[in-house]
């Protein structure tokens, strides 16, 4: 039977392939699909073979608008992804308050005053502002789980190789070239990678992953002040 087309409002074609009985099966396709179905199925030939493939091709798009209204914006998936980067968020953001913990601790260990000590935190900002803008770039060409692995890895590797520390030259080099670099990730990136699944409430997701720093600050500080860190 021969294919008819309707152009709704927003200019978008409506194809609807009319079967041998009479019934209509119709779906919203965009111009580019609309000339793919006009092309392999042209109405000058019409035959039940023609009929049948274009009744598939229209339960295939049919199907793909389905997967795309389930990953809608501000949808059930954007919520639960934005759930699971609030966890990361706040794990890998455990790079920027670690030393702040083991602080004292490392002063007495090492045998420096504070001003040496806090030597660390500062080279762990540098390394942090860099792995931001290094693994930030890395995620808008790759997606967020490369930088994420990636950052799980220094930190692993850094906090190790601060643990085993024989000097305070070799714990601060693991908190700016590993330990920063790894937390870098969960700021910016972070950020950006969810901006991407909102669109009513962007700026709430966005504040939602920015507040793993004062949830790891609390978390991380408020154990130091129970063990009786100073």
């Amino acid at each position: 039977m021969p294919t008819s087309s309707l152009v709704n409002a927003a200019g978008s074609v409506r194809p609807r392939f009319e079967s041998i009985d009479g019934v209509c099966d119709a779906v919203d396709l965009p111009s580019l699909e609309l000339a793919i179905v006009a092309m392999s199925y042209p109405c000058c030939l019409p035959s039940a073979t023609n009929v049948s493939k274009a009744r598939k091709m229209t339960q295939l798009l049919a199907k793909s608008l389905e997967d795309a209204h389930r990953y809608a914006p501000d949808g059930p998936y954007a919520l639960a992804r934005l759930g699971l980067s609030l966890l990361i968020a706040t794990l890998v953001g455990a790079g920027m308050w670690a030393v702040i913990v083991v602080l004292p601790q490392a002063q007495l260990e090492f045998g420096v005053d504070r001003s040496a000590a806090s030597l660390p935190y500062s080279l762990m900002m540098f390394g942090l502002a860099f792995g931001t803008i290094v693994l930030g770039r890395m995620a808008d060409r790759t997606g967020i789980a490369v930088p994420l692995a990636i950052a799980g890895s220094c930190l692993g590797l850094g906090f190790v190789l601060a643990g085993y520390a024989p000097n305070l030259f070799v714990f601060s080099a693991a908190h700016g070239l590993l330990i920063g670099l790894g937390a870098g990730t969960g700021f910016g990136p972070m950020m950006a990678d969810i901006s991407h699944w909102f669109v009513k409430r962007r700026g709430l997701a966005v504040v939602v992953v920015l507040h793993q720093r004062r949830t790891g600050a609390h978390d991380h500080c408020g154990h130091d002040r129970t063990r009786g860190g100073n």
